[in-house]
């Protein structure tokens, strides 16, 4: 386990050391248009990422058990952050949504820290009603009724993309923990339906939704940025144009330096690149899972299942809508993405994850078996 929790280390520094190197290439343009100054967004990126390691080496410090009695007030405290980004005066209004918090200096979007106040919630809940999570009220519906109340917040800011995320991850927690496959059937084909009625009757979103379906009909305006993102890819070709050399980045693909950033590496590095950064997020999954399966007892199991899941999932919804796989949502990619909460959120979920790594690497090997087979039964 020692040797998963370096992998792990190594593939997040290099993962967010490369994605610092490519934002300083793919904001420039953008960021000399709007603040006058070439630099501005990777310096506070640079910042950030700083916060961020710190955030991570402190969580890798704390023993994870501690999230187990500090569930509740982190949950409460996520609803009152929520709240207050619908308060005039504190909370901030971009794009049509409410998602921000205004900090003077800075903003701070509180559905970061939603990620992984959910995983904690859940993975505390499972570990002490594991012999009741059969049951269709300690299973299912009180474990999703205190999660519908973060759901429900992060929906009407809107931003469908966190929400259809979190929903996912906690519902394949809950399976993992041992909930009924039928409990969960019913409850994510309520949530699918509720959705599908939700896009159906916000005129924004169906709009994105039919772009993704008919991208050539909506080329001028909801797939814009989708055709440019992929035209980025076209130029690159299979080895790129070099750094600095990118020209969808020339305000030709909208902020191309948060969530459509992987366009302009293709384009700029071409296809080994792209195809390191995929590598990177993977060794981060199977890191992730041989954590879960090594983790000394079942709430560190829950925990790092969930956190693993959190950060690699994001990464495949935002990998997916740029290559157009899924339709347009706002979904940064870890760690590479302009964003300082998204960066704090990160390093809060994988130094987290590294703490159980440590835990579980204090243990004799004979100890770690009867942890893994457990695991893999389970799965």
């Amino acid at each position: 386990m020692r040797l998963v929790s370096r992998m792990l280390l190594g593939l997040l520094l290099v993962l967010a050391v490369l994605g610092l190197w490519m934002l300083a290439s793919v904001s420039e343009p953008y960021a000399a248009f709007r603040h006058r100054n070439p630099d501005h967004f990777l310096i506070r990126q640079v910042v950030w990422m700083a916060v961020a390691l710190a955030a991570g080496a402190v969580a890798s410090r704390i023993d994870y058990h501690r999230w187990r009695e500090w569930w509740l007030p982190l949950v409460l405290g996520v609803v009152v952050l929520l709240g207050l980004c619908f308060v005039p005066g504190i909370g901030l209004r971009a794009n049509n949504s409410r998602r921000w918090i205004g900090l003077g200096f800075a903003s701070f979007q509180p559905s970061e820290l939603a990620k992984f106040a959910v995983v904690v919630f859940l993975a505390s809940w499972i570990r002490d009603n594991r012999r009741h999570v059969g049951t269709w009220r300690d299973g299912i519906l009180v474990p999703m009724g205190v999660l519908s109340v973060v759901l429900l917040l992060i929906f009407v800011e809107p931003d469908y993309g966190t929400t259809m995320l979190i929903s996912t991850v906690g519902l394949a927690m809950l399976f993992f923990g041992g909930t009924r496959i039928w409990h969960i059937g019913v409850v994510g084909a309520a949530l699918g339906a509720l959705f599908s009625i939700a896009v159906a009757m916000d005129p924004e979103r169906l709009a994105r939704l039919l772009a993704f379906l008919h991208p050539e009909r909506y080329a001028q305006t909801d797939a814009a940025q989708l055709l440019a993102g992929l035209r980025a890819f076209s130029l690159g070709g299979p080895f790129g144009v070099g750094v600095g050399n990118g020209v969808q980045k020339m305000l030709y693909l909208p902020e191309a330096h948060t969530d459509f950033i992987f366009p302009v590496i293709g384009e700029e590095m071409g296809l080994p690149m792209t195809l390191l950064f995929v590598a990177l997020y993977w060794g981060i999954f199977a890191c992730g899972m041989a954590v879960t399966a090594g983790a000394p007892d079942t709430f560190g199991r829950l925990l790092a299942f969930g956190l693993t899941l959190m950060f690699t999932m994001q990464a495949l919804i935002n990998l997916g809508v740029v290559t157009g796989l899924l339709p347009t949502k706002g979904i940064a990619l870890p760690l590479v993405s302009y964003g300082g909460s998204a960066l704090l959120g990160c390093g809060l979920m994988m130094g987290t994850l590294l703490n159980i790594a440590r835990r579980a690497a204090r243990l004799v090997p004979d100890e770690h078996l009867r942890p893994i087979r457990d695991a893999v039964s389970r799965v």
